[in-house]
């Protein structure tokens, strides 16, 4: 049985999420004996193949054979583009990344199969047990710039409200080529990045490789991920799986359980209509915000919880195991 993967696994950028699954799920079928083929990068002839699967928002799905069509993509909202719901009748069956995707997907499309094919961690990001040095700003990061839904507004504004410019503390701002996030200066009078008019927040978008982004996250005491909403949400797994105590909002999440410090969040009318129609999760401020206050005095706690949730999201999310 061949099989042809089109969509994100021509490009397989892997500082990505797109990218970086579909690296381990063309790596991890290959592995386990499937005849699996990528289509060459921009190649629009006709092939032969017994299933295709595109991994792709559905507007961009391609295919070029007369075989089993298998549509897959992520999502974060309760609502479809309207642009999105030719491609996918035409598919034979619909995969997606979680479980509460899966839901959204059975409700809109209840005549097609629709299947979760669950995103895995790969051993760079082995468990390491943390331990917070105090001879160093108590250091939070996030991840996930310039992307609405992650959040990094309320990452930025809670930090400033609880420790604007107190070198005790740090926020590192991790953004993919460029950040959004803009605040005023004290005095209200100007507007501009956070690192502008606070010592204490670093704003990064250079792209990093994945060993680069290890040792990013090891810079870590906390991370924080207050997102309203994920199609599988790399980033928070990551920082579990080597260990670092993690906040994050959990409703839309496969590995809820995991979470150190989970953050409640409720159903409401999407922000962003015309990218994410419908309703998202958003998260609970007022938690957040003690959360975050509360995390020195509570690290010891936090780091033992997480160290041993890291052995668990191994097993768990192994790359093998979930392909």
């Amino acid at each position: 049985m061949k099989v042809y993967l089109t969509g994100a696994f021509e490009k397989r950028d892997v500082r990505v999420g797109f990218g970086n699954a579909a690296h381990h799920i063309y790596k991890t079928m290959k592995a386990q004996g499937v005849d699996v083929h990528v289509r060459p990068t921009g190649s629009m002839e006709p092939y032969q193949a017994d299933i295709e699967i595109c991994f792709d928002q559905p507007d961009r799905y391609i295919f070029l054979s007369s075989g089993y069509r298998i549509g897959y993509t992520p999502w974060e909202s309760t609502e479809f583009l309207p642009r999105w719901w030719r491609p996918l009748q035409e598919c034979d069956e619909v995969w997606t990344t979680s479980f509460w995707n899966q839901n959204i997907f059975e409700q809109k499309l209840p005549h097609k199969p629709i299947f979760t094919y669950r995103h895995g961690i790969d051993h760079r990001w082995k468990p390491v047990k943390k331990s917070y040095d105090e001879s160093k700003p108590f250091t939070f990061l996030f991840v996930g710039e310039p992307f609405n839904r992650k959040d990094g507004k309320l990452v930025t504004d809670t930090f400033i409200e609880l420790f604007g410019n107190n070198p005790e503390y740090r926020l590192i701002i991790k953004g993919t080529h460029h950040s959004s996030v803009l605040v005023s200066n004290q005095s209200g009078t100007m507007f501009g990045p956070p690192n502008s008019f606070y010592d204490n927040i670093t704003v990064m978008t250079k792209m990093l490789s994945a060993t680069q982004m290890v040792e990013l996250y090891d810079m870590a005491d906390v991370f924080v991920y207050p997102t309203w909403g994920e199609g599988f949400g790399f980033n928070p797994l990551q920082a579990m799986a080597r260990g670092i105590p993690t906040i994050a909002t959990h409703e839309w999440s496969d590995y809820a359980k995991y979470i150190t410090v989970p953050i409640d969040s409720y159903l409401t009318p999407s922000p962003w209509p015309d990218i994410h129609p419908g309703y998202m999760l958003r998260p609970d401020p007022f938690q957040f915000k003690d959360s975050m206050a509360g995390a020195k005095a509570a690290y010891e706690d936090m780091a033992e919880v997480a160290f041993k949730n890291s052995f668990a999201i191994h097993k768990e999310f192994d790359w093998h195991r979930v392909t």
